[in-house]
């Protein structure tokens, strides 16, 4: 993990010059403009790509008008692919480095991944640090990511129901056997509860993994305990890549399918990714049209605020300007250990602790800070007897960072 850290603080170097060498496209509306970025492993199987091809049609058509482009995180992917096909394929900061460039400034990430394993984390990685704020400026979210497959209890029964088209009409007679891809990371677990539902909704539909658990030991027992003698075999992959003609349904004698011919059983082959399955794109769909309605303005009375790590509590819930985020004055200076007063006779709110003194006044963007006036970005507002400050003021003047994470919250912290 600190290989891959620091992978992406060089990343975020390099990335620096391409940002300052694109300029923004001509005539585009910086404001509003949105962008979604598909993220996946890669593939170099060119009868795989069809499977890509639908995800990004089904994303077309929910979002027309939205940018759409791919990055792969597999070097060893886009290196072959350059090599080979002449195809050149963004790592994400790279395509999220050149989104930002042109102009895009909101931009929805939405990876292919089954579960939230390393992968999906280190995409998370990478994204966090995408995620830290123009110098002095807080605004309006930037970025948000899209849950992957199975995430919620609701996407494994979901998935599972969605499976179903591609069983053969009589499963107690002819057996599915599914293989996962597997993982020694803990979210590894998913499939275990992917297959218990599996197991409790169909019968005799079993699911293994080629790296992880259960494994095909585990679904032989299985086969063997429903004494049924045929399996249509199936990959549980978003692509029918190598794993899928190869492990699943090769003819080499460790492949799935010639290990149970050998142990008496009669094989076919479903060999499709479950990209090509429209109820499983559809629930991608709806994870990237979540993640999209995050970064509306309405979204932010929903954001929770910590400060210093400690939760805040608001009787107004923070609120979008234009390009700014109000908040609450009071809970967020006690919360920084100020003792904050109304001063009725001058008009001010008054913030103070020891070597801090500040005072805010109603429609009012000029603060005293220890008797020096600095301006924010906004004024002041009152709202139901609360008074509002610009979030970047936090930033600006007093030292502190403010930032989104990618669970849609605010981060403030004492640099």
């Amino acid at each position: 993990m600190k290989r891959i850290k620091r992978l992406a603080v060089s990343i975020i170097f390099l990335s620096l010059g391409l940002l300052c060498a694109i300029p923004a496209a001509a005539g585009q509306n910086e404001k509003d403009n949105k962008a979604i970025l598909l993220v996946t492993f890669g593939t170099s199987v060119p009868s795989a790509m069809p499977a890509y091809n639908n995800l990004e049609q089904a994303v077309q058509a929910a979002f027309p008008g939205v940018e759409v482009r791919w990055a792969y995180t597999s070097k060893i992917i886009r290196d072959k692919l350059a090599a080979r096909d002449g195809r050149l394929i963004d790592d994400p900061f790279t395509a999220l480095s050149k989104l930002k460039a042109e102009g895009y400034d909101r931009i929805v990430v939405q990876s292919d991944h089954i579960f939230a394993g390393q992968e999906y984390n280190d995409l998370m990685d990478v994204l966090d640090n995408f995620l830290a704020p123009d110098a002095g400026k807080f605004g309006p979210r930037k970025i948000s990511l899209g849950r992957p497959l199975l995430y919620q209890h609701e996407d494994y029964v979901n998935t599972a129901k969605a499976l179903a088209a591609q069983f053969p009409a009589d499963t107690g007679t002819n057996a599915v056997i599914l293989m996962g891809h597997g993982s020694k990371h803990p979210a590894d677990s998913a499939y275990g509860k992917l297959n218990d539902i599996l197991r409790h909704m169909y019968k005799n539909v079993f699911l293994g993994t080629v790296e992880g658990y259960p494994t095909l030991e585990e679904v032989k027992e299985d086969l063997a305990a429903s004494g049924t003698k045929k399996v249509t075999l199936m990959p549980l992959m978003n692509i029918a890549g190598d794993h899928a003609v190869n492990d699943l349904y090769g003819d080499e004698e460790d492949s799935w399918k010639s290990q149970l011919n050998k142990s008496g059983y009669e094989t076919e082959g479903y060999l499709k990714g479950l990209l090509e399955n429209r109820a499983i794109v559809n629930i991608f769909v709806a994870h990237l049209a979540a993640a999209m309605a995050e970064l509306e303005e309405e979204a932010v009375k929903d954001a929770e605020v910590r400060v210093n790590g400690e939760k805040i509590k608001f009787s107004e819930p923070p609120r979008a300007g234009d390009g700014f985020i109000m908040a609450q004055l009071r809970p967020i200076f006690e919360a920084m250990g100020c003792t904050v007063s109304w001063a009725e006779d001058k008009g001010t709110v008054i913030a103070e602790k020891t070597g801090l003194a500040l005072s805010f006044r109603q429609d009012s963007a000029y603060v005293s800070v220890n008797g020096a006036e600095v301006v924010m970005e906004n004024e002041c507002q009152l709202v139901n007897g609360s008074l509002m400050l610009p979030l970047s003021f936090l930033n600006e003047h007093l030292g502190y960072s403010v930032n989104w994470d990618l669970n849609g919250n605010i981060k403030i912290n004492k640099k």
